[in-house]
């Protein structure tokens, strides 16, 4: 069972917040001058630590896209799982958003580190905002390979909807993390 190291982790739960920090930055813009922001060298240092994250998170995609290496997964069963972003960004972004000014740094940092230690602990990696801005699905899968008569579940993330993955029986994925896989190509175009 392949695991995501610690700081891969850490990516995708903080690029998940991502639009959290775009929604503090534009509250916090004051005029098209330098620094830009009320809070000037903290909103222009959350700027470029969100660039940074962003830029990590596209470099982790395509290290495992690129991978040559896949398992054939039989498909047995397919749910959409788009539905889970809309209840995350209103269970952990709005909240975020009504603290006094005074406290919203502390607040705000606080409630991160606790919802990054269950993020991570659990396997939410997959449940992330950019992700689907970017294009990509969360679908989760029951599938079963050769020599294994039980079928598992899997949370898989690709750019191919819900429906291009349900018309065909056999996909090739990468895993990523535990039952976490990212699909590569198609194979069984039986189907089509």
């Amino acid at each position: 069972m392949r695991r995501l190291s610690n700081f891969s982790k850490i990516i995708l739960f903080l690029s998940a917040y991502t639009p959290l920090g775009v929604i503090y930055l534009i509250s916090d813009y004051e005029e098209f001058k330098y620094p830009f922001f009320k809070h000037g060298s903290f909103s222009l240092t959350l700027l470029g630590l969100m660039i940074f994250i962003l830029l990590m998170l596209y470099w982790l995609i395509a290290y495992f896209d690129k991978k040559e290496n896949g398992e054939l997964m039989k498909l047995t069963k397919v749910s959409n799982m788009n539905s889970e972003i809309l209840s995350y960004i209103f269970s952990y972004l709005l909240p975020f958003l009504d603290f006094p000014e005074e406290r919203r740094l502390i607040i705000t940092l606080f409630l991160l580190v606790i919802v990054g230690i269950l993020y991570t602990k659990s396997d939410m990696i997959c449940i992330n905002p950019v992700l689907s801005i970017f294009g990509y699905n969360i679908i989760k899968v029951e599938w079963t390979k050769d020599g294994f008569p039980a079928s598992k579940e899997a949370m898989v993330i690709s750019k191919l909807d819900y429906f291009e993955i349900k018309e065909r029986d056999i996909l090739k994925a990468t895993q990523l993390h535990n039952e976490l896989y990212l699909i590569k190509d198609l194979k069984g175009a039986e189907n089509d």
